[in-house]
């Protein structure tokens, strides 16, 4: 509060100084006189900037938690990184508040790691993923109405080049690159979609795809972390949103 005074004072002294042409006084505070048109105006000049100031340090000591976001270089009122995460229930990753939207598609998880285990397929299907509001829920029964299934043709134990993975009727899959947004993951769908299954050859760490289950309104951005070339077992992340009424 003393420094915003200081400012205020040299500030208004510099000014009534411009004003009358005199010398000013105000307290400790000694603002001398110039004569000369230039001089005039450059005390206006720092009159001006000095009350700015003041003004600044003003503010910051009657509102100091905003001068902590300002610090931060956050915008006033935002909360820092720490506290807009919160731990994903069904798995590693962040859970988004169902008020976050990123345009008309509300995040509901983010980054949610999970595995569908391959276990050396010991049986035609060892494992799929069912993508929820919630988050991925992997299954060792599986459906075929879930959104992505392993599968080992002939159920030949140890046969994991056989393997490959298949898709419900009801998704809609593109294969993407470059981490895409909600919207673009939505129009890559329906500009490229997948047709049949992705063979293990082309399981590759790094694979993205976007997904749209039509009867869950749920879009999924899907990314294989890890292959296990000995159990077939595929590590991946997750990012759902829910789907506009419109899409």
């Amino acid at each position: 509060m003393t420094v915003a005074a200081i400012f205020f004072v040299i500030g208004l002294g510099c000014l009534i100084g411009f004003v009358v042409g005199k010398d000013v006084t105000i307290g400790n505070v000694h603002v001398p006189a110039t004569g000369e048109r230039n001089g005039r105006i450059g005390m206006a000049v720092l009159g001006v900037v000095a009350l700015g100031i003041g003004s600044v340090f003003l503010y910051l000591y009657l509102h100091p938690s905003n001068s902590s976001s300002i610090a931060s270089g956050l915008p006033v009122g935002t909360d820092t990184p720490a506290t807009q995460a919160t731990a994903g229930a069904n798995g590693t990753g962040t859970t988004t508040p169902p008020s976050s939207a990123a345009g008309n598609f509300t995040q509901e998880y983010h980054d949610r790691q999970f595995t569908t285990p391959g276990g050396g397929c010991p049986s035609l299907e060892p494992s799929s993923v069912n993508f929820t509001a919630q988050g991925p829920e992997v299954s060792t029964s599986p459906s075929f109405s879930d959104d992505i299934m392993l599968n080992c043709p002939g159920s030949v134990t140890g046969d994991i080049p056989a393997m490959y993975v298949s898709f419900s009727s009801n998704d809609q899959v593109a294969e993407v690159s470059g981490t895409p947004s909600a919207g673009a993951c939505d129009g890559a769908v329906t500009q490229h979609p997948l047709s049949g299954n992705i063979d293990f050859a082309h399981l590759k760490p790094g694979l993205e795809l976007c997904m749209v289950n039509s009867q869950t309104s749920q879009l999924t951005f899907v990314v294989l972390r890890s292959v296990n070339n000995s159990s077939g077992d595929l590590a991946w992340s997750a990012t759902g949103w829910d789907l506009p009424a419109n899409s």
